[in-house]
């Protein structure tokens, strides 16, 4: 691979990580209104104040993150089901990471849940990335098939687009 080639990888992963985060930051905030008004004005408890916080952002953040962060075309009856058990799993790591920190670790609950929100969100940026929001592939003619020859030879049979 060149180094220009590799220079351009690095920078669209460098775009894709900042939008991730710019667009983590303003779910968080988010999420906290979320939370706030349904224990203040609802008097829900913590718990149930959560799920609700939950249940409103991720469909956001599969919206938000498919379209403009990985730009992905995607096949949503894959990626969809894989949001959601992500969304559970990070929860489940999260909430394991932080217990450990503060009952094995006698971590501050505030570094254990900074360290837990570092942690689960690097992780959901990389299988978001490789897993979560990959694009369907794209029908491709063989690269050994001239242009001005391939339509011929596909008319007539002699070679079939395969996927990537």
């Amino acid at each position: 691979m060149r180094l220009s080639q590799l220079f351009v990888r690095h920078a669209v992963l460098l775009r894709k990580a900042a939008r991730y985060a710019g667009f983590g930051v303003v779910f968080a905030a988010i999420y906290f209104a979320i939370f706030y008004v349904a224990q203040r004005f609802f008097g829900l408890q913590a718990w149930a104040a959560t799920l609700v916080g939950y249940m409103l952002i991720v469909p956001a953040h599969y919206v938000i993150h498919a379209r403009f962060t990985f730009q992905a075309d995607l096949d949503h009856q894959t990626a969809i089901p894989r949001q959601v058990a992500w969304q559970i799993a990070s929860c489940l790591i999260g909430a394991l990471l932080t217990q450990a920190l503060v009952g094995f670790l006698h971590a501050s609950l505030f570094i254990a849940a900074l360290i837990g929100t570092l942690v689960v969100n690097g992780l959901s940026f990389a299988v978001s990335l490789m897993w979560v929001f990959v694009s369907k592939p794209k029908l491709v003619l063989p690269e050994a098939i001239d242009a001005s020859v391939s339509n011929v030879s596909l008319a007539q049979g002699a070679g079939e687009p395969h996927r990537i």
